[in-house]
């Protein structure tokens, strides 16, 4: 017997930021992307921030707060702008 996957049900998107190590441009600087993932697809989003190594954990994490917090506020308008956008569908649906 074959068992529904309970996340394709869901629609709602996540967002983090991300740095993958083959990312590296040529002055050894690395761009930080906001993963996008939506019904188990990937989509980057390419911020203006550039990092180097100092700013780095081994694991290629952000650790540089300022970095970090700036990348979140924008992760904040994508949400607030894919929900509202949401409503407004829900709003000017036509109703059956």
């Amino acid at each position: 017997m074959f068992h529904k996957c309970f996340t394709e049900e869901r629609e709602m998107a996540t967002f983090k930021p991300v740095i993958e190590e083959h990312w590296k441009k040529e002055e050894n600087t690395w761009n930080v992307k906001i993963r996008l993932i939506h019904k188990r697809r990937p989509k980057y989003i390419d911020t203006p921030f550039f990092v180097t190594k100092k700013h780095l954990t081994q694991s290629f994490e952000l650790k540089d707060d300022f970095v970090y917090d700036a990348v979140h506020e924008i992760i904040k308008v994508i949400e607030i702008r894919s929900l509202l956008w949401v409503l407004k569908l829900i709003i000017w649906m036509p109703r059956i």
